[in-house]
C-alpha cells in the first residue's frame, strides 16, 4: 500500500474542507464575534502547506513540495496569529490595534535569519543549529504560555461572562481551539528536538500528518457548529421561530412601522431593516429581559449593540424610530421591572432597599427611589407590603 499516496489524498481532502470552511468564515466575518482576521490568516497558512505537499506528491504540480526552506520562518507566524486571535476574542476588540504589529517583529527576524544562513550556505553548521534550536524553542514556548494565560484568565475563569449564553459558547470554543493549538505546539517542540539531534533545522521539517489531521478536526468542528461558523445572531435566526407580529404589537414600548425618516443614512437603514425590525425588537427584548442586562449601571447603547451582535447604527435607528421611549427611559423602566420582579421573589426579606437599588443597576438609592415611585406610583416599601 502506497502510504505517501494516501497521505497526499488526505492532505487534499483536508484542503477542500478548509477552503470551503474559510470561504464561509469570510462571508460572515463582520457579524461573527468568533472570527477575525488572525484566525483566517492562521488557517490559510496551515492550509497552504497541506495543498503544496498533497499536489506535489500526486504530481498535480511539480514546483513546490512545501514552503521553500529559506522562507519557512514565516510558519512561525502561526503562533503569533493564534495568540492575537485569542487576545482579540477575549477583549472583544472590533477595531484593528496597530500595537499588535509588534508581535510580527520576531517572525520577521526569523524570516530574514533563514534567508541569510541559507544564502551563505551555513545552515548545516553546528553553531547555527544550536542557535536555531534555542531561538525557535523559546519562541514557541513563550507564545504557547501567552496564549494559555489569555484562555485561562480572560476566557475560562471570567465569572462575569461565563453565565451569559454568548460568553459560555465563546469559552467552550476557545478551550476546544486551544487544545488543538496545544497539541500542535507540543508536536512542533518534539520535532524540533528530534531534528536538532539529527542535525537538521526547523526549515527542513516537512508537513506533518498530525498537524493536517488537527486542521481537519478544526474544520469539521466549524462546519457542524453554526454558532461559531456564522455567529450567534445567524444561529438564532435559523433555530428560533420567527416572532409573530401580534406578539411584538403587544409590547407597549415599540412601534413596528414608521412613515418617514430623516437623512440619507436613516433612509438606507429603513430600507435595510424594515423586513427584519420585528426580529431586532425581539432580540433586544429577550436579551435585556432574560439576561437582566441593565443591572450594570454603566451600560450604554453601544455596549448593548455589541452584546446582541448587531451593528451600532442599527440599534441607534431602532430606538430613534421604533421605540416610544429614549434609550435612557427604556433602561429605567426595565430596571424598575427588574426591581419589582426581585421584590416579588422576596429579595427585601434578607436585603436592604439600597441593596435592591444597586442590584438592578443604580449607583445609589435616591435615583432608584425617584424612578420607582414615578413609574409604579408608590414607593418600593409600599409596593413590597401590598
Amino acid at each position: 500500500m502506497n502510504w505517501d499516496l494516501l497521505e497526499s489524498i488526505f492532505f487534499l481532502i483536508t484542503f477542500s474542507f478548509g477552503l470551503f470552511t474559510i470561504g464561509l468564515l469570510m462571508f460572515s466575518i463582520r457579524s461573527n464575534k468568533f472570527v477575525n482576521t488572525y484566525l483566517i490568516l492562521s488557517l490559510v497558512l496551515g492550509l497552504s502547506r497541506a495543498f503544496l505537499s498533497g499536489t506535489y506528491t500526486l504530481g498535480i504540480q511539480t514546483t513546490l513540495e512545501d514552503i521553500p526552506p529559506q522562507f519557512k520562518g514565516i510558519v512561525l507566524l502561526t503562533f503569533v496569529f493564534f495568540y492575537l486571535y485569542f487576545k482579540t476574542l477575549a477583549s472583544d476588540e472590533r477595531r484593528f490595534d496597530s500595537r499588535n504589529l509588534l508581535h510580527l517583529i520576531i517572525p520577521i527576524f526569523f524570516f530574514v535569519y533563514y534567508l541569510v544562513i541559507f544564502g551563505m550556505g551555513i545552515y548545516g553548521e553546528k553553531s547555527v543549529l544550536v542557535v536555531n534550536f534555542c531561538l525557535v524553542s523559546v519562541f514557541v514556548a513563550v507564545y504557547v504560555y501567552l496564549t494559555f494565560r489569555i484562555v485561562a484568565y480572560q476566557i475560562w475563569k471570567n465569572p462575569q461572562k461565563v453565565h451569559q449564553q454568548h460568553h459560555l459558547t465563546i469559552r467552550n470554543w476557545a478551550i476546544f481551539l486551544f487544545i488543538l493549538f496545544l497539541i500542535g505546539s507540543v508536536r512542533i517542540l518534539v520535532v524540533i528536538v528530534i531534528s536538532f539531534s539529527k542535525g537538521e533545522m526547523l526549515s527542513q521539517i516537512p508537513v506533518g500528518t498530525l498537524s493536517v489531521f488537527l486542521q481537519l478536526i478544526l474544520y469539521i468542528k466549524l462546519l457542524v457548529s453554526p454558532e461559531i461558523l456564522l455567529g450567534i445572531p445567524r444561529l438564532n435566526k435559523r433555530l428560533i421561530p420567527k416572532p409573530k407580529t401580534e406578539e411584538v404589537e403587544n409590547l407597549e414600548f415599540w412601534k413596528l412601522s414608521v412613515n418617514e425618516v430623516t437623512g440619507p443614512l436613516d433612509e438606507r437603514l429603513k430600507e435595510k431593516l424594515d423586513d427584519s425590525i420585528v426580529e431586532l425588537i425581539q432580540d433586544v427584548e429577550e436579551f435585556v429581559t432574560e439576561k437582566r442586562y441593565f443591572r450594570n449601571h454603566h451600560i450604554t447603547i453601544k455596549e448593548l449593540a455589541n452584546e446582541i451582535e448587531v451593528p451600532y447604527t442599527h440599534v441607534i435607528y431602532l430606538f430613534k424610530y421604533h421605540c416610544k421611549l429614549t434609550f435612557t427611559e427604556y433602561k429605567t423602566i426595565k430596571r424598575i421591572e427588574d426591581a419589582k420582579h426581585l421584590i416579588g421573589l422576596g429579595f427585601l426579606k434578607h436585603n436592604t432597599l439600597e441593596s435592591l437599588a444597586t442590584e438592578v443597576g443604580y449607583a445609589s438609592y435616591n435615583p432608584f427611589f425617584t424612578s420607582f415611585k414615578k413609574i409604579v406610583g408608590m414607593s418600593p416599601n409600599d409596593f413590597a407590603s401590598k
